[in-house]
């Protein structure tokens, strides 16, 4: 943009000066000498304003351009790791929601143990030496759930971990392939401008 604003800027100025009739006169009656320097320089700065006009355009056209490709082929390089991670996302979700389910049971069938205790408590003062048979039942299911829920949150630990080690991939790889593309075309566009002056 600043070589835009330069160039225009340089050709507006070599205009005015080019439109004022005094120096028109006097570079038709080559009266200073000087003018006719003058003109010659005026034409440069002219020039050279019309230069990094067409600079600023060639520049922020291939480095936009350049920069395009470059998010198009990321999104398309990466979509199997974006997959993963979303696949990971609703993995850990779906893990999260069986472990609050065995966590209820879990909590219900504690409930159903310290009910078969004390209903074993009212019926017979030595309740450990002759469990009732639904006490027995309530324990096991207890176990059980306690069981399923540890193997449950064991899961999402384990989700989560590989959750994490792919979103640190998926980080480290970006910032390495992202580095060696924008390197890359930076190269090439500034090879074809190298060419092109």
């Amino acid at each position: 943009e600043l070589l835009k604003q330069a160039g225009q800027g340089l050709q507006r100025s070599t205009k005015s000066v080019e439109a004022d009739p005094t120096y028109q006169q006097q570079l038709a009656d080559g009266q200073p000498p000087l003018t006719k320097v003058g003109h010659s320089v005026i034409e440069s700065l002219h020039s050279l304003g019309v230069a990094l006009s067409g600079l600023s355009q060639m520049l922020g056209k291939d480095v936009l351009d350049s920069l395009q490709e470059i998010e198009r082929s990321m999104k398309k390089e990466c979509s199997a790791q974006f997959t993963e991670l979303e696949d990971l996302d609703e993995e850990e979700k779906s893990s999260s929601e069986a472990v609050a389910a065995c966590l209820q049971r879990k909590d219900a069938a504690a409930l159903q143990v310290q009910v078969a205790l004390k209903k074993a408590e009212k019926g017979s003062g030595t309740w450990w030496r002759k469990s009732p048979a639904n006490f027995e039942e309530a324990a096991a299911v207890q176990t059980q759930a306690v069981k399923e829920l540890a193997a449950k949150m064991d899961q999402v630990a384990a989700i989560q971990e590989r959750r994490r080690n792919a979103r640190h991939a998926f980080k480290e790889y970006l910032l390495e392939e992202v580095d060696q593309k924008c390197v890359s075309k930076l190269r090439e566009t500034m090879a074809r401008l190298h060419l092109s002056f």
